[in-house]
C-alpha cells in the first residue's frame, strides 16, 4: 500500500488580490527558468566528469520539457468559455509537471544512484518498444529488413544502449522480456528497476528536506490523478463543461465549476511545479550568479502568495533555499 501523507496545513491563507496577466506570470517564470538552464549549460561546458556532465545534460532537458509542458496547458487552458471541456486536458499536463518534481528530488537526493537508473528507464522505454514492434510487424514485407537480427533498427538501439551504459546481458534480458522468448544461457539475467512512483519517491528519499517537500507535493498530485486515470472523474467533469444550451444561470454554473476545477487547478501548480524544479538545480549556484534575485523575482509574490499550492512550498522550503536566515528571521 503507498504512503498517503496528510495535507502541509498552511501557517498564512493565499493573498485574494493579486492580478496579473498569465503573459506576465510567464515572462517571469520563463527568464527564471532559461537563467537556471544557462547557467547550467556553462557549468555542464567547463566539466571534465562524464557523469556531471551527464547529470547536468538531463537537468537542461527536464526544465526545457516543464517549460513546453506548462506552455501546452496555458493553450489549452486560454479558450475558456470558448472550450471549457477541452482544457480538462490541462490537468494530466499539471499531473506530468508534479511527477517531474518527484524526479527531480530523487536526482538532487542522490544523483549517483536515480540518475543512473533514470537514463537506462530512458533506453528501456526505447527498447521496449523495438522488440514490441518487431514482434509485431518485424517479420513482415518491409519491415523485415530494418528489424533483422543484424538490421538497422538493433544496431541504432545498441548504439543508444551504449550512451546509457545499458550492458548486453540488459539489453537481452529486456528483450526475453517483451517476446515472451526463453532465455539465451549466454547471457546472465540483470534487469533495468523502474523509477519509483510518486507515492514510492517519498520513501526512497534520503535527505530529510527532500522527504518533506515529496510529503508536501503529494496531495496535490494525488488529487490529479484521480481525474487522469480515466475514471469516472474525468467524465463527469466534461459533462458538466460541455457546451450546450442552457438558462445564463447554468451558464454562469459552468464558468464558476471551471474556474475553481481546472483554471485554478492548472496554471498555479503547474508555474509552482516549474518554479520548484529550477530553485532546486539552482542551488549549487546561487552564491556566483545574479540567479538567486531572477529566481525571487518569479517567485514573489504571485506564487509565494498567492497559490496554495504555491504557499505551502515556499514557506516550507523554497523560502529557505532562495534566502537562508534571512527566511528564517523573517518566519519568526
Amino acid at each position: 500500500m503507498i504512503f498517503s501523507p496528510p495535507p502541509v496545513a498552511l501557517t498564512r491563507a493565499p493573498r485574494t488580490d493579486l492580478i496579473a496577466r498569465a503573459s506576465h506570470l510567464d515572462e517571469l517564470a520563463f527568464a527564471a527558468v532559461d537563467a537556471v538552464a544557462d547557467r547550467l549549460a556553462g557549468a555542464l561546458d567547463a566539466s571534465t566528469s562524464i557523469e556531471q556532465i551527464h547529470l547536468l545534460t538531463t537537468q537542461v532537458h527536464m526544465l526545457r520539457a516543464m517549460q513546453g509542458s506548462h506552455r501546452s496547458a496555458g493553450r489549452l487552458v486560454a479558450a475558456g468559455d470558448d472550450d471549457m471541456e477541452a482544457s480538462l486536458d490541462a490537468l494530466p499536463i499539471v499531473r506530468l509537471q508534479l511527477e517531474r518534481c518527484f524526479l527531480a528530488l530523487l536526482l538532487a537526493d542522490h544523483p549517483a544512484h536515480w540518475h543512473r537508473r533514470y537514463r537506462k528507464n530512458a533506453w528501456k522505454a526505447f527498447a521496449e518498444k523495438f522488440f514490441r514492434d518487431q514482434r509485431t510487424v518485424g517479420h513482415l514485407e518491409p519491415f523485415g529488413e530494418y528489424f533483422a537480427a543484424s538490421g538497422p533498427g538493433i544496431r541504432l538501439l545498441r548504439d543508444f544502449a551504449r550512451e546509457m551504459d545499458v550492458n548486453e546481458d540488459e539489453l537481452q534480458t529486456v528483450r526475453q522480456q517483451v517476446t515472451g522468448d526463453q532465455r539465451d544461457p549466454r547471457f546472465a539475467a540483470w534487469f533495468i528497476a523502474d523509477m519509483p512512483t510518486p507515492g514510492r519517491c517519498i520513501r526512497e528519499l534520503r535527505d530529510p528536506a527532500c522527504r518533506a517537500l515529496a510529503e508536501l507535493l503529494y496531495p496535490c498530485y494525488d488529487n490529479l490523478s484521480h481525474f487522469s486515470h480515466g475514471g469516472l472523474v474525468g467524465a463527469m467533469q466534461g459533462a458538466i463543461l460541455r457546451s450546450g444550451a442552457g438558462a445564463a444561470g447554468a451558464q454562469e454554473d459552468r464558468r464558476r465549476f471551471w474556474r475553481t476545477n481546472v483554471l485554478e487547478q492548472v496554471l498555479p501548480v503547474s508555474y509552482v511545479a516549474l518554479l520548484l524544479v529550477a530553485t532546486l538545480f539552482a542551488r549549487p549556484y546561487l552564491g556566483v550568479s545574479d540567479l538567486r534575485d531572477t529566481l525571487l523575482r518569479a517567485w514573489r509574490p504571485y506564487h509565494s502568495d498567492g497559490s496554495p499550492l504555491g504557499v505551502a512550498v515556499w514557506d516550507n522550503w523554497a523560502a529557505l533555499a532562495l534566502q537562508g536566515e534571512q527566511a528564517r528571521e523573517g518566519q519568526s
